[in-house]
């Protein structure tokens, strides 16, 4: 199911409140955007995913918490990816020194089975962040490892190596 809720007057701060409200009574993904509504006033539009069964609890989030006196839910057919998570090391060298890791990869695959996405872990690439810059004294961007470990990766690389050059 689908809830789309239309609201005009409603904070920053009770938006990123109500979002991990909605997260907690069961929405599977809560998305905001901005619009310009009637009288050319700002307003925003909530699209919460949501299984039937959470639907009354999410829907008094959006009326107790945003102040919502209504909202639309539609039904929908939801298509996703087959997606697998696995762990793999991760061998990072500069110069004579090198440093082992591991990250977790999420692969999505097309229901054909093509390779359609590669995802490191965020908390796993924040980790080897600091353990670069810590053991080799190198600075690495976030964007700049997640861009080299799913290169490596749909590569099909047995271990990801990354050789450094800073």
């Amino acid at each position: 199911m689908l809830i789309v809720a239309a609201l005009d007057d409603v904070s920053g701060d009770t938006v990123s409140y109500a979002i991990d409200k909605l997260l907690d009574k069961g929405a599977n993904n809560v998305h905001v955007t901005q619009t310009v509504t009637k009288k050319g006033r700002i307003g925003l539009l909530f699209f919460i995913d949501v299984d039937e069964k959470n639907l009354d609890d999410v829907g008094e989030v959006i009326m107790t918490e945003l102040g919502s006196t209504g909202y639309n839910v539609i039904d929908t057919k939801h298509f996703h990816t087959d997606n697998r998570v696995a762990v793999r090391k991760v061998i990072i060298r500069f110069k004579q020194e090198s440093i082992d890791e591991t990250v977790r990869i999420k692969s999505s695959f097309s229901s054909k089975g093509k390779l359609v996405k590669v995802d490191p872990q965020p908390e796993d690439l924040s980790r080897i962040i600091k353990s670069v810059k810590k053991k080799l004294g190198i600075n690495l961007t976030f964007r700049e490892l997640k861009k080299k470990i799913q290169e490596e990766t749909s590569m099909r690389r047995a271990e990801i190596i990354l050789e450094l050059s800073c």
